[in-house]
């Protein structure tokens, strides 16, 4: 089940939803999403059946993300695995991809 001391998402099923990434500073500021951040993001169930949102589209640094709300039930997005992808650009700066430890849930119903 969904702890009562967190956030909840009540969604509707058949709509479909944005949800948009945000990272703060220590002193809870904004911080504006890279272009090259990367991250996993997908949706688990509470229980064993199959995850009631779909993942429909993940913009490329993961600020965006669209579900549709399929089936009714409760469970968590989980976005996790976040890293800054170094380019041809910064690999020449000898600077490699750097993994984040970062990761983002949140509970939802439908």
């Amino acid at each position: 089940g969904v702890s009562s001391d967190e956030p909840v998402l009540q969604l509707v099923q058949g709509r479909t939803y944005a949800l948009k990434l945000q990272l703060e500073d220590k002193n809870s500021q904004l911080m504006q999403i890279p272009l090259n951040l990367r991250a996993k993001a997908y949706c688990q169930a509470s229980n064993a059946s199959a995850p009631p949102l779909q993942l429909l589209h993940q913009a490329p640094n993961s600020a965006v993300l669209i579900f549709k709300a399929v089936e009714l039930g409760e469970g968590q997005i989980t976005i996790e695995n976040l890293t800054l992808e170094a380019d041809k650009d910064d690999k020449a700066r000898n600077l490699n991809t750097k993994t984040l430890k970062l990761f983002a849930k949140q509970a939802f119903y439908v």
